[in-house]
């Protein structure tokens, strides 16, 4: 998933290899809480990181090819997580799906690093990491930013990125 005219130098996170990760997690032989814990916010970073990638150009009017990746990474979960909020209201179909996949899975990843309240357990690991991969897929498709999907990444650039 490397945008076109990305320097060879630059090694964006891929979303893909989070998920393997998370699935990696999950099924380990000797798996426990912890494990689904970790599955459950590396699922939610893979999808963050598939949003903010797709974006990066959107981000930026500089002939700088790293500018986009600088902005990125100023910018903060809970502007994925307004932005959502907001393309869940007004966007398409899919959007939608992948905008109620960003808010579910921003929450969960929440409880998974900060709850000591949370439990999680394999089932539901695997269920969000599921929501994830297919989230993953959707933003992935050319077919999101030829349709809706622009409306989710203008909400994401009109948010004031972080100092």
């Amino acid at each position: 998933m490397r945008p076109d005219g990305e320097p060879e130098y630059l090694s964006p996170i891929d979303p893909y290899a989070l998920l393997r990760h998370a699935r990696r997690r999950i099924n380990a032989p000797d798996a426990e809480e912890t494990d689904y814990r970790r599955a459950v916010s590396d699922a939610y970073y893979a999808l963050y990181h598939a949003v903010t990638l797709l974006a990066a150009p959107v981000l930026s009017s500089t002939d700088d090819p790293l500018e986009p990746y600088r902005r990125i990474r100023r910018f903060r979960h809970w502007h994925l997580r307004d932005a959502a909020e907001e393309a869940r209201e007004s966007a398409d179909g899919q959007v939608r799906i992948v905008a109620r996949a960003i808010l579910r899975l921003h929450a969960r990843r929440m409880a998974a690093d900060y709850s000591h309240l949370a439990r999680f357990t394999q089932v539901r690991a695997r269920r969000l990491i599921g929501q994830a991969e297919a989230a993953v897929e959707a933003v992935t498709a050319p077919a999101f930013t030829a349709g809706g999907g622009q409306s989710l990444l203008r909400q994401l650039a009109a948010l004031p990125a972080a100092p």
